[in-house]
């Protein structure tokens, strides 16, 4: 029996569309978001979140505000003394990280970083589907 070049290449494309759940897209479930910063440890942060597929946020090692905007929310972040900066989310099923942006962020002795260019997020899966 012989297999055509068509058809080893439509079964590859299949499989590529399949994923089999290891693709770039998060299978729902919980994150850890943590501001990675140039400078260290920081006191606070303002940061601007999509609500896409975001069903909720928490933080325990640092105090949580969180507030409502078209899209979103803007979180605050206060944290005494300054460390790492981290809350989680959870998302629903098949959904995209949302996208994060970094306002403003404030170091460890209550002063406002100058600029935010350096600053970025990254999401870490939590063990399980908590």
């Amino acid at each position: 029996m012989r297999i055509s070049s068509l058809s080893l290449l439509a079964a590859a494309l299949a499989l590529a569309a399949c994923d089999g759940g290891t693709g770039s897209r998060p299978a729902g479930g919980e994150y850890i978001v943590t501001l990675e910063s140039p400078n260290g440890h920081e006191g606070a942060a303002i940061l601007e979140m999509t609500d896409q597929g975001v069903e909720s946020v928490t933080a325990s090692a640092a105090a949580l505000f969180r507030n409502r905007i078209s899209g979103g929310y803007r979180l605050v972040l206060v944290r005494e003394p300054a460390g790492p900066l981290q809350f989680r989310i959870r998302l629903a099923e098949g959904n995209d990280f949302p996208d994060v942006r970094v306002i403003e962020v404030v170091d460890g002795q209550d002063q406002r970083r100058p600029s935010v260019e350096g600053y970025q997020v990254s999401f870490t899966r939590t063990r399980g589907n908590e």
